[in-house]
């Protein structure tokens, strides 16, 4: 598959908006504060969507895997703790694979050890890797994930003391996954609530206006917001909390955000059905390698005996055809309805044509390989034996 790289980069750039522009003000005994770090939640991060179980550790699918745990790597890097100054973070991941087992590496001028101790870990655990049978060639690898302040979501400290509370609380969300267990492929609603704070712990009050299953969600967060540290201050605080929760697992439609929140929803989808069709593009290339390779032992050996297993090893390739083809389908039909999405917003406001017309150019390639997987289809089914395909 062509690389989308580029395209997916301008399109992050302006769900980044929804991501890091959610302030509120705070009424403070000497005036009003801005507060910041009211950045989303992708709740996936609580929910092992991708591991790399069920299939051999080909170095191409690992790399597929690690791009489809952008949200787990991504949430790494979300606290201050984990980065540096500088508002991007290039992380080099190495895998050394072996008898032994698994062995990953993070590594970056701007990373700081937590979020290496993070992302080492979440690769860990995300990616269970077998180790390789005593005498197999080992597997070593390196690819890269990218956090980018002005894009994905980033809490900084020091901006006062309400919004370090914020932070605190936000950066926490992901050690509260007990509270987001009813969720594992749908977004939680958004919980609103009133904060005080002063000296002693939070005051924190629930909306009166929460739907049952966001009031639910708020009680079970409850304890834990309470529970964030308040620092020392001549000040108290009070305003208006807003855990805005989005999903990577959840295609459906998000009638309950502002448009460019739901963009944002939109594209952490898009994100994952591309490295959906990746990985089944991946293991129809492999398939076929392997079908490949058999055939062409049968034209050397012209061995009767093999016919059955090329007979099944076709079959196979097809199925992965049709893998492929449905993977890249149901990327279309989310780029078909972002592509009305952002020209809606583009008609409103200007500085979303550049995302306009950069998800026209991303929905044009996943067309053309729509087109390819469906004629490579027809063209292995034509190609197997006909004791398969009458």
């Amino acid at each position: 598959m062509k690389s989308l790289g580029p395209l997916l980069a301008r399109l992050a750039t302006f769900a980044a908006c929804a991501l890091s522009g959610l302030a509120s003000p705070a009424l403070a005994e000497d005036g009003r504060v801005r507060i910041t770090n009211m950045v989303p939640f992708d709740v996936a991060v609580c929910h092992p969507n991708a591991t790399a179980t069920g299939f051999a550790p080909h170095p191409q699918l690992i790399k597929n895997a690690v791009t489809a745990l952008q949200p787990h790597l991504l949430e790494c890097l979300t606290p201050a703790s984990t980065r540096g100054p500088a508002e991007q973070t290039e992380v080099a991941l190495s895998l050394a694979l072996d008898a032994s087992g698994a062995l990953w590496k993070a590594a970056g001028p701007n990373l700081l050890p937590p979020g290496a101790a993070c992302i080492e870990a979440t690769l860990g655990k995300r990616l269970p890797l077998v180790p390789l049978p005593v005498g197999e060639a080992p597997i070593a690898l390196t690819t890269t994930v990218t956090h980018d302040a002005t894009v994905h979501p980033t809490l900084v400290a020091g901006v006062n003391e309400p919004s370090d509370w914020v932070a605190a609380a936000r950066g926490a969300l992901p050690q509260w996954c007990e509270c987001y267990a009813p969720f594992a492929s749908t977004r939680p609603p958004v919980v609103s609530a009133d904060v005080q704070l002063a000296t002693g712990p939070a005051k924190v009050t629930l909306s009166a206006s929460l739907s049952p299953e966001a009031m639910s969600l708020g009680q079970c967060l409850l304890p834990h917001l309470q529970s964030v540290p308040v620092q020392p201050s001549k000040n108290q605080f009070r305003f208006a909390l807003r855990l805005v929760h989005l999903h990577s697992a959840d295609g459906a439609r998000a009638p309950d955000l502002v448009p460019e929140t739901a963009f944002a929803q939109d594209d952490l989808v898009r994100n994952q059905r591309f490295a959906a069709s990746q990985r089944q593009l991946i293991e129809r290339t492999l398939s076929a390698r392997e079908y490949d390779g058999l055939v062409t032992i049968y034209q050397k050996t012209k061995k009767a005996d093999l016919v059955p297993t090329l007979d099944a090893k076709c079959k196979a390739l097809v199925e992965a055809d049709g893998r492929w083809l449905d993977a890249a389908r149901t990327l279309l039909e989310q780029e078909t309805r972002m592509e009305k999405t952002v020209t809606d917003l583009a008609a409103k406001d200007p500085s979303w044509q550049a995302a306009a017309d950069a998800m026209v150019a991303a929905r044009q390639v996943t067309a053309e390989e729509v087109g390819r997987a469906e004629s490579t289809r027809e063209s292995d089914r034509k190609a197997c034996p006909k004791l398969s395909y009458k």
